[in-house]
């Protein structure tokens, strides 16, 4: 009887943990983000130029079909 309240329970309580440990993950990435500002910049711009240098290839490429 107990084994079986136990897996009730877990069941309707598992989208209120997954909820706790989003919430705790999501805390923990906020931390080191803040801890590693110059990792966080250093990523965000190397993000920012593959995005830039793709658009140029994409773009020249176009141009160069046309031609």
């Amino acid at each position: 009887m107990e084994y079986t309240k136990d897996i009730v329970l877990e069941i309707s309580n598992k989208r209120q943990i997954g909820y706790y440990k989003l919430k705790e993950w999501t805390s923990n990435l906020k931390k080191i983000i803040k801890n590693n500002k110059i990792i966080t910049f250093t990523l965000g711009l190397l993000i920012a130029l593959m995005v830039v240098d793709f658009v140029l290839v994409n773009s020249f490429l176009e141009l160069l079909s046309r031609v």
